[in-house]
């Protein structure tokens, strides 16, 4: 038996995580991710809540303690340990749960949020889903916004306190906190959108506390091989059609160009990733800049909500399958 201390992607990098070995315990690293792992990683999510704090410090927060890279394994040993024992019991009763779920067949997990909404779970928090039999995996639902329907977050501004200047990896497997800001991931985007019957909606905050959404039918995110092209039908809303220009595009990062623009990348001159197309009108992984500001449309920008030379306060991306 060994316990992992979950890392957290700082700087941009990925950082290794740490293991602690307890007396009597060897390393069985468990790949792809079981149940087991998955309960340690959702769990570490409420542990460290406030890791952002701890950015460039190569710091792993776990129950009250920072683990640091330049601790020798006996100080992690000491304090790892003696934090994980609360664990334990818990996970002995996960293994014995897994334990009976394996005599009793497969778990069936929900597809998605408003599958979850519809068999009872209405409240707005983290769940897990599996949309095509390939994998379960955590999300946000929100299942306030519409009445009787639940929607899957896929991308999440609230704070500015999560660095949205990543490579093409990091947007690939996603990044970031679910109780805060986040990317899902475009792996995870393309499996809950595959089908193309969903909608699309985008909420947006003004620091003046506006409101504003879209709506976009058909929606859809391809695989990585298409390098994640997104498409979209007719909108609707409030917020303007910020989106319209970028149907049809594949996803940027620093180092990946696909915005159809001679020259600069879009994501280094804006310090961010999307589907740009010489640029945008809307960017919502951009700089989080606290409302006006002279940098034009550097930052998370909806363009036909706020205009230029504002950085909106909160966003939220979110998707569900269009027909009840």
């Amino acid at each position: 038996c060994v316990v992992q201390i979950v890392h957290v992607r700082e700087c941009s990098k990925s950082v290794v995580p740490f293991y602690c070995f307890c007396s009597g315990w060897t390393l069985q690293r468990k790949e792809p991710i079981t149940k087991l792992t998955l309960f340690i990683l959702v769990q570490s999510n409420r542990i460290y809540s406030s890791h952002t704090r701890l950015r460039c410090m190569r710091g792993y927060r776990l129950c009250d303690h920072i683990f640091y890279e330049t601790m020798n394994i006996e100080q992690q040993i000491k304090i790892g340990c003696s934090c994980f024992i609360k664990y334990l019991k818990k996970i002995e009763k996960i293994e014995k749960v897994e334990d009976q779920e394996q005599a009793e067949g497969p778990v069936n997990y929900a597809k998605s949020c408003d599958d979850l909404y519809k068999s009872g779970k209405t409240t707005t928090g983290v769940y897990i889903i599996d949309p095509d039999g390939l994998g379960a995996f955590a999300v946000r639902c929100d299942m306030e916004t519409t009445p009787g329907r639940g929607w899957t977050i896929f991308q999440r501004r609230v704070d500015g306190s999560e660095d949205f200047y990543r490579n093409w990896t990091d947007y690939k497997t996603g990044f970031g906190n679910l109780s805060g800001e986040f990317w899902l991931g475009l792996d995870k985007i393309h499996r809950l959108s595959a089908s193309g019957q969903n909608l699309l909606r985008v909420d947006l905050e003004s620091f003046e506390n506006e409101t504003a959404y879209a709506v976009y039918e058909s929606f859809s995110v391809g695989n990585e091989s298409e390098a994640y092209i997104l498409n979209f039908g007719t909108y609707s809303g409030a917020a303007g059609d910020s989106l319209a220009v970028n149907n049809g595009m594949k996803f940027t990062t620093p180092g990946v160009d696909n915005d159809g623009r001679g020259g600069a990348n879009c994501a280094t001159n804006k310090r961010s990733a999307w589907w740009y197309n010489s640029c945008s009108n809307a960017d919502l992984n951009g700089k989080y800049l606290g409302g006006v500001h002279t940098e034009g449309k550097k930052c998370v920008i909806w363009l036909g909500f706020k205009g230029d030379n504002y950085s909106l306060k909160s966003s939220e991306m979110k998707v569900r399958p269009d027909k009840v």
